[in-house]
């Protein structure tokens, strides 16, 4: 008799297989391989699974613990830092206007089929503009106000 109360000898001459012993398919059982045999671990393994499904509020309690605060938004940063990133994001700025401009310039020589290949793999500095004066106000705006809520405030 094995650890488990099954006999292997009675499980091998009836042609049952070990892993269909279980009243369900969830744990079952199987026979050591022939190298654990080999060792003498004469004994049946359990085979347990390991999937477990998570209710939507579950999900949604781990997908929330990686979100910032609510007062994160309202926290003032470094000024130091903010002015130091406003001229980086403004000298940029300057720059992809001048190539904006430039690109203008070469568009209006360009003839309709050359427009369309003409900028094919370039950076278009049109959207990059557009994506640094977007940063740039959201930041400012931020800073502006939670400086003036913690005048105000505090």
């Amino acid at each position: 008799m094995g650890s488990s109360g099954i006999n292997a000898e009675y499980m091998g001459s009836s042609g049952i297989n070990a892993e269909y012993m279980g009243s369900s398919g969830i744990n079952a059982e199987y026979m050591g391989s022939l190298q654990a045999l080999m060792h003498g671990l004469n004994r049946h393994y359990y085979c347990l699974v390991s999937a477990y499904r998570k209710d939507e509020l579950e999900e949604k309690m781990l997908k929330s613990l990686k979100k910032p605060e609510w007062s994160a938004g309202l926290r003032v940063k470094d000024f130091q830092k903010h002015s130091k990133n406003n001229e980086k994001t403004l000298e940029s700025m300057l720059k992809l206007a001048k190539k904006y401009n430039e690109r203008l310039g070469e568009e209006g020589k360009l003839t309709p089929e050359e427009l369309k290949t003409a900028n094919v793999g370039k950076v278009d500095p049109r959207k990059r503009l557009a994506n640094d004066i977007e940063v740039i106000l959201q930041s400012n705006i931020v800073q502006s106000l939670g400086t003036m809520m913690g005048t105000r405030v505090f």
